[in-house]
């Protein structure tokens, strides 16, 4: 699905620094993404990256529609995976101050229940998660740009998850481990 963003869409999101569509998933989508988190969940003990653990649950992350509209929005050049987390419960910290790869450029909320409208909020990385659309079931997909770096972040709470597939605070994010959607 090809999706066009209108001026209006570009000044609200600049002005809000949030803006929500409708229909960006079906609810085919929906539904499915809800049953392979759940499934996903039920086998591992952490929250972030799902996208690494089941491959149906990576087409839908990594789908090139969302990174289109998110390289609009957060005017990028680049739009590359930093995380995914199913998030459920939420702080009054932004993404910025929560996560452990810097610089976080932008990310999608999208909420997970079953026959949701399919809908997606983009938002800034230095928004708060005290928005209205932060009371239900989220699932986060958070991106960075090129020039990406592991950081030590006391405040998040998976700030160890990549020593597990070889980083160390300081080092550079990889292409191999985080892709790049769209340039």
């Amino acid at each position: 699905m090809k999706f066009a963003l209108a001026k209006e869409h570009r000044e609200f999101y600049a002005h809000h620094h949030f803006i929500e569509f409708e229909n960006i998933l079906s609810p085919e989508e929906i539904d499915s993404l809800c049953r392979l988190i759940k499934e996903t969940l039920k086998k591992s003990a952490t929250k972030r990256d799902l996208w690494r653990q089941n491959p149906e649950i990576q087409k839908i992350i990594l789908k090139r529609c969302f990174a289109e509209i998110a390289k609009e929005l957060f005017k990028q050049p680049l739009i590359r995976i930093a995380f995914d987390q199913y998030q459920e419960s939420f702080s009054p910290l932004s993404l910025t101050q929560m996560s452990c790869v810097r610089p976080i450029i932008g990310a999608i909320a999208v909420p997970i229940q079953e026959n949701s409208s399919g809908k997606a909020i983009y938002f800034s990385p230095t928004t708060p998660f005290t928005l209205p659309f932060c009371n239900e079931p989220l699932l986060i997909i958070a991106y960075t740009g090129s020039k990406a770096q592991y950081i030590l972040t006391e405040s998040d709470p998976h700030t160890h998850t990549l020593k597990k597939i070889g980083y160390t605070f300081g080092d550079h994010i990889k292409s191999e481990t985080h892709p790049i959607i769209i340039k």
